[in-house]
């Protein structure tokens, strides 16, 4: 049986129609997202390998190289010097990728540790904290302020000591922890090297002349030098009875040293090997400081004891406070500190007592005298000089020491070709965090999985959509702070560009390994609409994928970056993406969070999700093309409308156009600026006029950046 001819064609244009739709499938770009084979060809370029080198040498197990230089980065912690180091590393991959990175700083809280130590040499000053910062200032600046000049890592002080010569010694404890140690610096502080270890913190240090020193503490513990602190000696800690010794003085070529039991103990020569025990009181001794031979004094509880004849009798006097410290300038002038900050002065070597203005302290204040008539107390983290001239009140001056501390933000964007004001954030913070009992965040917080895992994503994120094109801007965000409190993302969140308007924000943080052993990764959000529209788009690409990880809903949840949004942004959706079962990890927060703990496998999957799904977000659109390229019509022939495919590798000035066989315009389709990238126009095979042009052989012509392309098309009717 024969068909009329009509029904013969449009039966023909109908198989090539299925013909080409097989063979040149449309690209679901043009429908206003990538399609499920680019996704999948996208995530599939995530380097695997480059990401465990990144990671590593991210986390310190391998050294990594900035500039010309190579080193260890085994900690990010918010308040190390290190962790810049990190942020440079991080930069200069960013550069690498073509990217264009900004800083964005901010003022983290100020640091502050507890001042427990107070030393003075000439018109220097050094307060030591009991988190291990020294802080240094020279009084004899028109506006004197105290800076950081060191920190002892992992260590808290207790004392500092200038020795004759000029080295300075500090006393350490480990807090949380049961060691102590002795430091030494012989560059006024700037530097340090610990030159002593033992088992048990160590409160009080002094020497009697450059070479011959003692240090003690707890349970007994002191131990003695005899050359500048290169070698120590132990005291048999059966001396003193197992004591605890909080106080100590070398004054007149012998050590005192006074603690438990209301007992000082007094050394025969700077040998310190024999040892003389007086008790004067039934309760704890805190301090003892002598002036010469005879002159001392001693202070416990709420009493002060104060010797004229080396120790042998101690008159004693009850101030009110419980007292901490003491100081000593001459026969007459004595000091005495409080636990809460108060401050006792007598002129008369100790018969009477004035109080002075109180001192701010939250567990210990000391004091030194910093001329005959003024007075140096130091406690939580302020240092006061009162000065002793008579004047009622007496004149104060107080410093408040803390370290300002900046943290540092880094951006950097992919710029969008269709609505560039449109911005999706892709984010991750890259500051660790060490809370194990014993040890410092400032020498070991390697932070593989926290957060090393979402730092390295983001950068390969990053890498792979360089050249590409999307219709909205991504911004790549490493935030700092988030472990001392989200204080980079609140920042940045705070303060968003009201010109731009924000789509998403997909945080990752820890996304290294899945501890439920489910392959799961859990996707925080709140209860609304929003993010619940995140998670179902995350859901739905991950089947695209394919991958192994199977992605569940989590709330509440838990604190990282994303949360800043919800509070400075409420509207804005805001997702953190998380491995599964992170709350059992066993690393967390941990020297152990080291790259050898990271599943490879899981942690390659997360970052193809999470790059699939910011590329959603963002409409990709596929790699920049090199050059014009004209790509024809689909489908070719066809009847009733076609779409003209091209790509252009930068915004320029076009024009396309249809013309017969005759070489004459049938219709002008575009005549103006367009690009960059694929760009896809839909043609209804009318003229300029409006009307249906015949069946038979038509071109395309494209004119743009002085390129010239033409294709031919097939109208069948």
């Amino acid at each position: 049986m024969k068909l009329p001819v009509q029904i013969r064609e449009r039966s023909l244009t109908r198989l090539l129609a299925v013909l080409c739709a097989v063979l040149f499938p449309v690209n679901a770009a043009s429908q206003g997202e990538p399609g499920r084979c680019e996704l999948c060809d996208l995530a599939s370029r995530v380097d695997r390998q480059l990401m465990e080198e990144t990671l590593r040498e991210l986390s310190g197990a391998d050294s990594a190289s900035v500039k010309t230089e190579r080193f260890l980065i085994e900690t990010r912690y918010t308040y190390s010097d290190m962790k810049f180091n990190a942020l440079e590393y991080c930069r200069q991959k960013a550069i690498r990728y073509g990217y264009h990175p900004r800083i964005q700083s901010f003022q983290l809280p100020p640091r502050v540790g507890s001042l427990y130590a107070l030393e003075r040499g000439g018109d220097t000053l050094w307060a030591g904290a009991r988190d291990g910062t020294v802080y240094i200032a020279v009084l004899s600046e028109a506006k004197p302020v105290f800076r950081r000049s060191a920190i002892l890592a992992g260590r808290g002080i207790l004392d500092l000591e200038r020795a004759p010569g000029g080295a300075l010694y500090a006393a350490c404890y480990t807090p949380f922890g049961s060691s102590g140690a002795v430091y030494r610096s012989i560059d006024g502080g700037f530097s340090w090297e610990m030159i002593y270890q033992g088992d048990h913190p160590l409160h009080t240090v002094s020497f009697a002349d450059p070479l011959s020193g003692l240090a003690a503490g707890l349970y007994g513990t002191a131990v003695v030098t005899g050359d500048g602190g290169r070698s120590w000696n132990e005291i048999d800690p059966m001396l003193f009875g197992y004591r605890n010794l909080y106080g100590s003085d070398a004054s007149a070529g012998f050590f005192r040293l006074a603690g438990m039991s209301g007992r000082i103990y007094t050394s025969e020569g700077p040998e310190a090997v024999s040892w003389s025990d007086t008790s004067i009181c039934s309760y704890t001794l805190s301090d003892i400081a002598f002036a010469g031979p005879d002159y001392g004094i001693a202070v416990g509880d709420s009493s002060v004891f104060v010797t004229s004849d080396g120790g042998i009798s101690w008159n004693s006097a009850g101030l009110g406070s419980y007292l901490v410290s003491a100081a000593v300038s001459s026969p007459s002038g004595l000091a005495a500190g409080g636990r809460d900050g108060q401050l006792y002065f007598s002129s008369d070597g100790g018969i009477n007592w004035n109080s002075l203005p109180e001192l701010s302290g939250e567990s210990r204040a000391a004091i030194l005298f910093a001329g005959p008539d003024s007075l140096l107390a130091a406690g939580d983290h302020f240092v006061t000089l009162v000065e002793l001239d008579g004047a009622d009140p007496p004149e104060s001056f107080t410093w408040t020491v803390a370290d300002t501390v900046m943290g540092k933000n880094m951006i950097f964007s992919l710029k969008g070709s269709t609505e560039p004001e449109r911005k999706v954030i892709l984010c991750a913070h890259y500051d660790s965090q060490n809370s194990r009992i014993g040890e410092s965040p400032y020498g070991m917080a390697p932070g593989a999985d926290d957060n090393g895992t979402g730092v390295t994503a983001v950068l390969e994120c990053a890498r792979i959509l360089s050249g590409s094109i999307t219709d909205y801007t991504v911004e790549f965000i490493l935030f700092d702070g988030e472990e001392e409190g989200l204080y980079g993302s609140r920042h940045f969140a705070g303060a968003l560009d009201t010109a731009s308007t924000y789509q998403a924000v997909i945080n990752l943080d820890m996304i290294g390994a899945d501890y439920g052993g489910e392959r799961m990764v859990q996707i925080a959000g709140r209860e609304d609409a929003a993010d619940s529209s995140i998670y179902a788009t995350i859901v739905e690409t991950a089947s695209i994928l394919g991958n192994d990880v199977v992605p569940g809903y989590l709330t509440p949840s838990p604190a990282s970056d994303h949360r800043s949004f919800w509070e400075e942004v409420p509207d804005l959706p805001s997702v953190l993406i998380i491995e599964g079962g992170y709350r059992d990890n066993p690393y967390y927060h941990s020297s152990d969070d080291t790259a050898d703990h990271v599943d490879y496998g899981y942690f390659g999957d997360v970052a193809e999700l999470a790059l699939a799904v910011a590329a959603r977000y963002a409409g990709y659109r596929g790699e920049l093309p090199e050059r014009v390229v004209l790509r024809g019509n689909f489908p070719n022939p066809f009847s009733r409308i076609t779409a003209v495919r091209f790509e252009l590798p930068e915004k320029m000035d076009v024009k396309l156009s249809v013309f017969d066989v005759t070489g004459r315009k049938v219709a002008g389709l575009i005549d103006g600026p367009a690009g960059p990238g694929k760009i896809q126009y839909s043609w209804d095979g009318r003229n300029r006029f409006g009307r249906e042009v015949q069946s038979g052989v038509y071109f395309l012509l494209l004119e743009a950046g002085g390129c010239i392309e033409s294709a031919k098309m097939v109208i069948l009717r």
